[in-house]
């Protein structure tokens, strides 16, 4: 079983107010965060993120999260 340890994300600087946002992608007519759980999906990312960069001229940082808690569990509603 594989269980994700790590999750990273492409995380960009606004220039006026300083705040970050998590970078995306159009991927067909949906919007995608630049977000990854596993090494293979990673390189993704940052590729996509060096495209970003350049296209906009900014600074984008890959960062990495790595404690985990669960916030939450949602179980299916058992239907009758």
């Amino acid at each position: 079983m594989r269980t994700i340890e790590h999750i990273w994300a492409a995380i960009s600087l606004d220039p006026e107010d300083q705040t970050e946002g998590v970078c995306a992608v159009l991927v067909g007519q949906n919007w995608m965060p630049l977000i990854a759980a596993d090494e293979e999906r990673l390189l993704w990312l940052e590729q996509m993120a060096e495209g970003i960069s350049t296209a906009r001229n900014m600074e984008i940082k890959i960062v990495e999260f790595s404690h985990s808690g669960v916030l939450r569990t949602i179980k299916p509603e058992i239907k009758q």
